[in-house]
């Protein structure tokens, strides 16, 4: 057996790979999606552990796993709904925000103040300030019965460090599917490349909803300058599930689904020129969009986003 990223020789006693971070969807079986003539699904634990990836590609390859739990933000404990292998719930945070799930739904508090604040739960949360991440609480447009309110404002752009981490789950979903002897052939070089080293440009494609942010009244404001909203179970979206679409042609390339709140479509296939061959399997409530390492965000004529 070799890895799958490194190509160097391994064993069975490597650790565990989990193809899904583990923080970001818990560690309980999902949903796999295999698309085609043969179409299935079935609840698998989505983890590499004969050997497929050895130990010092996992620890490097966790710092990408790292990167895409934080582009999630308060969303994270919304998508991990079994919480931690010590049994703790889901959190996250960033600059000016604290999420927790609980059996409720997913409490976020906000600070829209300058300086740090506490929690209900006693955890200290720092300003946003000016930085990039930060969580805030932007002015909404008086409605049409002259009330103020607030918006909710997470910053996640889809940069080269996420699209890494997406391209790193697919092709471990690959690997999972029709093990890692197919994917050891020396044309899956740019993926290694992409992922292990950054190497390379690459585009995936991906699903927005409409704009359906949570509007807070000034009154939710507490006057320490911190705001406590809870979003219900009800509101949180489908849970995780992924899927895999073969290519036409019948080689071992695939397009991955990873149904992550919204779909994400990437693109295993060493030359990245699957995507226009294939269906996206979104509703009609979203928008179509692609990510290029170059360009940015582009949509669906292959333009650059005004």
């Amino acid at each position: 057996m070799n890895c799958i990223w490194c190509l160097s020789p391994t064993s069975a006693a490597e650790p565990e790979e989990h193809i899904v971070p583990e923080g970001l969807v818990g560690g309980r079986p999902l949903p796999l999606r295999i698309y085609g003539a043969n179409p299935s699904v079935r609840d698998v634990r989505l983890v590499l552990d004969r050997g497929e990836v050895c130990g010092g590609c996992n620890a490097r390859n966790g710092k990408l796993d790292d990167a895409v739990q934080g582009y999630f933000g308060f969303l994270k404990p919304a998508l991990n709904r079994v919480g931690t292998k010590s049994g703790k719930p889901a959190t996250a945070a960033r600059p000016g925000m604290y999420a927790e799930r609980r059996e409720d739904g997913v409490h976020v508090t906000i600070n829209a103040t300058d300086r740090t604040r506490v929690s209900p739960r006693g955890v200290s949360i720092g300003a946003a300030k000016q930085k990039a991440d930060g969580v805030r609480l932007l002015p909404k447009e008086r409605d049409a019965e002259g009330r103020a309110g607030f918006r909710l404002s997470q910053p996640s752009p889809l940069g080269r460090r996420v699209s890494r981490a997406l391209h790193k789950v697919a092709f471990e979903l690959v690997c999972f599917q029709v093990g890692a002897g197919p994917l050891l052939d020396p044309r899956f070089n740019p993926i290694r490349d992409y992922v292990s080293h950054g190497r390379g440009e690459r585009r995936i494609a991906f699903c927005t909803k409409p704009d359906s942010a949570t509007v807070l009244s000034p009154s939710m404001i507490f006057d320490d300058g911190r705001a406590v909203l809870r979003l219900p179970l009800e509101s949180l979206g489908e849970p995780p599930s992924f899927g895999l679409m073969p290519c036409p042609l019948g080689t071992v390339e695939w397009v991955a689904e990873l149904r992550l709140g919204v779909p994400y479509y990437i693109d295993v296939s060493p030359g990245n020129d699957l995507l226009r061959r294939f269906d996206p399997r979104h509703g009609s409530g979203y928008t179509f969009l692609v990510y290029d390492d170059r360009h940015g965000i582009l949509n669906v004529s292959g333009a650059p986003e005004s």
